[in-house]
């Protein structure tokens, strides 16, 4: 089975789609038949690797090769003087994939150190394992390629940006990532707000997370707060400034929503000088205030892609598709679909399951 998109719109290095398509067959081949019980990973990664990846490994190796593709593309260089990061992997599969299709240098990085622990052993157990697992967010990365003289081609990730506390100034950032003016970015985020049924679900979801706790169930991300973050905020606020009335912090709890700590701090001293509560945002985006990770954070793309520019990066905005359907009619559905979004351009934006920014410098 070719593991490429039905009806995708597709880089023009035909030979490079095919070499990827050939490795994913591989990459897939590896993980059908690995046995991951005889491997020591985390109850987080293990559910994540499970549900959100072998329950449908098809469709994950699609949209892994897809992004694959457009990112090695955009460097016009050999396979093998590649030097190619995944930001924020999880377990990892974009790297496996990448060290399979024989990019020169690998790297993987993710903010969470259990899930760089995790992505090194599934590495090594398949023969795939990453030529560096770097933890931490930008700055990290940025100082841990300093120290160790690496200068990165490409950059991807899948589901990343739409937890970044401040996006902004991230992707000012990513230029860092190399040191040789030459770089090219391809981030996708399935939080797209273009698309009204995927911006309906996840406003459902920012309602949830902001007011109603979650359980701790098995496979529980430990740096993630299980308390609403609407609370969490209340408790802040209360702690810091005792003297607060009850009705003051819970219009303080409200105005803060999407604040991570040091920020509802200063907006606490704000208010103790000018006795102003600010209004309460418009949107439902929420994060949680101890590590500022937003729920889905619905962004404006295009924003996104103006940020990039005058960052110094040439950028575009580009669709993602669907992937394969174990139903035979949403399968059919599905590549409709896909037909549509590579067919009318302005319209795929708003069909799409998924954006990506694809930047390059």
């Amino acid at each position: 089975m070719k593991l490429t998109y039905k009806a995708a719109r597709l880089p023009k290095n035909q030979a490079l789609c095919e070499h990827i398509d050939i490795a994913a067959q591989r990459l897939y081949d590896k993980l059908s038949n690995f046995n991951f019980a005889t491997i020591n990973i985390s109850d987080y990664n293990k559910n994540y690797l499970f549900q959100d990846h072998l329950s449908n490994l098809t469709r994950t190796l699609q949209k892994y090769s897809y992004i694959l593709a457009w990112s090695l593309d955009a460097t016009k260089l050999p396979l093998q003087d590649v030097v190619f990061m995944e930001y924020g992997g999880g377990v990892g599969i974009l790297s496996l994939l990448a060290k399979e299709a024989g990019v020169g240098t690998v790297l993987y990085n993710d903010i969470y150190p259990v899930s760089c622990n995790d992505a090194q052993a599934i590495g090594k157990a398949l023969g795939c394992e990453a030529d560096h697992y770097i933890p931490g967010d930008i700055d990290p990365v940025i100082e841990y390629l300093k120290n160790h003289k690496i200068s990165c081609n490409a950059v991807a990730s899948y589901d990343v940006i739409e937890h970044v506390y401040n996006i902004e100034e991230f992707l000012q950032k990513l230029k860092k990532l190399s040191s040789r003016n030459s770089l090219s970015i391809f981030m996708s985020s399935g939080a797209n707000t273009c698309n009204p049924r995927i911006k309906s679900a996840l406003t459902k979801l920012h309602h949830q997370h902001e007011y109603e706790d979650r359980l701790n169930l098995w496979g529980h991300k430990k740096r993630d707060s299980l308390q609403s973050f609407y609370t969490i905020r209340k408790d802040i606020i209360r702690k810091y400034k005792p003297s607060l009335t009850k009705y003051q912090i819970d219009q303080l709890s409200r105005a803060t929503r999407g604040m991570i700590q040091k920020d509802i701090h200063a907006c606490i001293d704000k208010f103790k000088k000018t006795r102003l509560i600010p209004a309460e945002p418009t949107s439902s985006d929420t994060c949680d205030p101890h590590t500022g990770n937003w729920s889905e954070h619905l962004m404006d793309p295009y924003h996104l892609i103006e940020v990039l520019r005058t960052s110094g990066f040439q950028a575009q905005l580009v669709p993602g598709y669907y992937g394969h359907n174990t139903n035979t009619i949403k399968n059919h559905m599905s590549s409709a679909l896909n037909s549509s979004i590579s067919l009318v351009p302005a319209l795929g934006i708003k069909l799409a399951p998924f954006y990506s920014l694809l930047a390059t410098i």
